[in-house]
């Protein structure tokens, strides 16, 4: 037996995402990912898609997100790879 309209509840949660994702803090999220990943974010990053999850029995919220990075390949004349480097730095 239906209680209320399932619309009404998935309308709710996107705009829950929507102001979440829209108050994010960027220099924190990138000073994250800078400590772990040794990356640099560009100015391109576009939202693809964010979720109210259980994550280690408590209430989370994913949001999943494309970024680009800068990525350095270097290799010497014999096609051999010497260094990959995605840290943003050129």
């Amino acid at each position: 037996m239906k209680i209320t309209d399932e619309e009404i509840i998935k309308a709710g949660e996107k705009e829950l995402i929507d102001t979440i994702t829209g108050d994010l803090n960027w220099d924190s999220i990138e000073q994250i990912i800078r400590k772990k990943h040794h990356i640099a974010l560009e100015d391109d990053i576009e939202y693809q898609n964010g979720n109210i999850i259980v994550h280690n029995k408590q209430i989370a919220y994913k949001l999943e997100f494309k970024i680009r990075v800068s990525l350095s390949v270097v290799f010497n004349r014999e096609g051999e790879c010497i260094d990959i480097d995605a840290s943003g730095h050129s």
